[in-house]
């Protein structure tokens, strides 16, 4: 009698804790497969960006390696203002001959 009522007891438990569960498993396992589903073209879809990503960084790359650098920049201004110089010389040197030429075809000299 004893053994039997220990057996329903454990019948019982393992009845209620059947019952605790409102999914059952065959619905659960398909809610489970049905995001795993969604999570993979997901995945898909990001591993499909970093790809195009990718090879965005590397044209940018290609770009910016024709690119002038500061140093680069430096140098040519360097260079434009030793050219400004030359031609504010050479303009004064013109301005100097045409006053020379000017007084001497003015004044017959």
């Amino acid at each position: 009698m004893i053994m039997l009522f220990i057996v329903v007891g454990i019948v019982v438990a393992i009845f209620r804790v059947g019952r605790a569960n409102p999914e059952n498993t065959g619905s659960l396992a398909k809610s489970i497969d049905a995001v795993k589903a969604e999570l993979g073209k997901n995945i898909d879809t990001v591993k499909t960006e970093v790809r195009e990503l990718d090879t965005r960084v590397v044209h940018v790359e290609q770009t910016m390696r024709g690119m002038a650098t500061k140093a680069d920049v430096k140098r040519l201004e360097a260079k434009i203002d030793g050219h400004r110089d030359m031609a504010e010389r050479t303009a004064s040197g013109v301005k100097r001959l045409e006053d020379f030429f000017l007084e001497k075809g003015v004044n017959g000299k």
